[in-house]
This record gives C-alpha cells, sequence and structure tokens, in this order.
C-alpha cells in the first residue's frame, strides 16, 4: 500500500514539473509544437485502448464512441496526448469504483470534438 502512494506521488509531482516546464516556455516564447498530419480518430481509438486496461483495474467502465470520419489534422501528438491522458486520469481519480467514463469524438462541419464525461461527483460550480 505504502509503495502505491509513493507511485502516485512520484507521478503527480512529475506531471506538476512537466506542466510548470511547459508554462514557463509559453510565458517566455520558447513554446515550439511539433507538428505532424496526423488520423485523428486513430490517435484517439489507440488512446482509448490503452485506457481500457487501467479502467479495468480500477473498477470502471470506459466506453468510446465516434461518430466521425477518417480526419487527418496537424497536431503536436505528444502534448495532446498528454492533455487527454491528464483528462482521463482525473476521471479515474474521481470515479468511483462501477462508476464509468465515456470519451466521445464527435464530428461537427469541418471540425472534431472530443469529450470526455464521468459519472464521479464533479466540481461545485
Amino acid at each position: 500500500m505504502q509503495v502505491a502512494s509513493m507511485n502516485r506521488a512520484y507521478y503527480q509531482l512529475l506531471r506538476l514539473a512537466c506542466n510548470l516546464t511547459d508554462m514557463r516556455c509559453v510565458l517566455d516564447g520558447s513554446l515550439h509544437l511539433r507538428r505532424e498530419k496526423s488520423e485523428v480518430t486513430v490517435f484517439f481509438r489507440d488512446l482509448f485502448e490503452r485506457a481500457v486496461p487501467l479502467c479495468r483495474a480500477a473498477g470502471i467502465t470506459l466506453t468510446y464512441s465516434c461518430s466521425a470520419r477518417p480526419f487527418a489534422a496537424w497536431m503536436d501528438r505528444p502534448r495532446l496526448e498528454r492533455a487527454v491522458w491528464n483528462l482521463l486520469s482525473n476521471a479515474i481519480k474521481f470515479t468511483p469504483k462501477g462508476g464509468s467514463i465515456r470519451m466521445e469524438l464527435l464530428h461537427e462541419g469541418k471540425s472534431l470534438r472530443f469529450m470526455l464525461s464521468d459519472s464521479g461527483c464533479g466540481l461545485d460550480t
């Protein structure tokens, strides 16, 4: 149990350090995006498939739906992947065992919309 807590704390600190480094680069103008043309629907499907075992281990159901047709776009894959994993990890952390998380990729005109929802308690607004 103690090792799991230490491991979780380690990854939280690592994520914080990466986010602070990115923020410094944004503020000083040195942030460079590594754009590459990628198939967006495949990118999100692959993320979903990698997240399924994590959700299963946490006792959470993860579903994915994609109404988008194949769609190529220029993106910084590592940064986008990290952003989606941040959203997913928060959803996993705050969704109780037996709960569910839903990922959706929707086609809207000439763009796509990614949505993530969960059955956790949410934030007070």
